[in-house]
C-alpha cells in the first residue's frame, strides 16, 4: 500500500513540476501554436499563464482519454490569496471525468447546496469581508459572527452545520470554552468565480 501512495505522490510531484515550468516558461516566451485540431474554439495555446495551463490540461486530457476513452472532460482549479507583501494559494486539484460514471455523486450536489442556505452565504461573504478588511483567514468567536449576522446563536449554528460536516467551515472551541467559525475551503471562493458576471465587476 505504501509502495502504491508513494507512486501516486511521486506522480503528482511531477505533473506539480511540469505545469510550474510551463507557467514560467509562459511568462518569457510564446507556447508554440497547436495545430486547428487542437484549438479550443477561436482561442490557440498561445503565450501566458492561462495559455500554459490550457496547453497542460489539453495534453493531460489526451493522454488520459487515449487510456480510458474519446471523451474527456476536467477542471484545474487554483485560488491565489495575496496582502502585501505574502501572497499563497489554495491547493490546485484537477478533476478528471471520463464518463458519467466517474462524476461526483449527485448527493455531493445536494449537500453542497444545504451548505449554501441564505445565513450560510451571509456568513461565507461575512468571512472574505474580513479578509480584505482585517487579516488572513481568522477565525470569528460564534457570538461575534451571529452578532454580525444579526441571528441568533442557535440558528447561525444550524445554518452551518451543513458546511461544516462538508469541510467548507471549520467549527472550534478554544480552552475557554469560546466557541468560533473560520472558512477553511476554497470551494465558495470558486463558486463566486462561477456567479461573476463575465467582464469583471458586478
Amino acid at each position: 500500500m505504501m509502495s502504491v501512495l508513494q507512486a501516486d505522490v511521486d506522480a503528482l510531484r511531477r505533473e506539480v513540476a511540469e505545469l510550474r515550468a510551463e507557467l514560467q516558461a509562459a511568462g518569457k516566451a510564446a507556447i508554440p501554436s497547436a495545430a486547428p485540431s487542437e484549438q479550443t474554439g477561436r482561442q490557440s495555446l498561445e503565450g501566458s499563464p492561462q495559455d500554459a495551463v490550457r496547453h497542460y490540461m489539453h495534453r493531460r486530457l489526451t493522454d488520459e482519454a487515449a487510456k480510458k476513452g474519446a471523451s474527456s472532460m476536467g477542471v484545474f482549479r487554483i485560488v491565489g490569496f495575496h496582502r502585501d507583501p505574502e501572497f499563497n494559494t489554495s491547493s490546485a486539484s484537477e478533476p478528471y471525468w471520463f464518463d458519467a460514471a466517474s462524476l461526483p455523486p449527485e448527493q455531493t450536489l445536494v449537500d453542497l447546496g444545504a451548505a449554501l442556505n441564505p445565513i450560510a452565504v451571509r456568513a461565507f461573504y461575512d468571512f472574505i469581508r474580513r479578509f480584505f478588511e482585517e487579516e488572513w483567514w481568522s477565525a470569528v468567536p460564534k457570538m461575534e459572527l451571529s452578532a454580525a449576522l444579526a441571528v441568533s446563536e442557535s440558528d447561525l449554528e444550524d445554518a452551518l452545520r451543513p458546511a461544516v460536516a462538508s469541510g467548507m467551515v471549520q467549527w472550534g472551541k478554544r480552552a475557554s470554552g469560546e466557541e468560533f467559525y473560520a472558512l477553511s475551503s476554497d470551494r465558495f471562493i470558486l463558486l463566486l468565480a462561477i456567479v461573476q458576471p463575465r467582464g469583471g465587476q458586478r
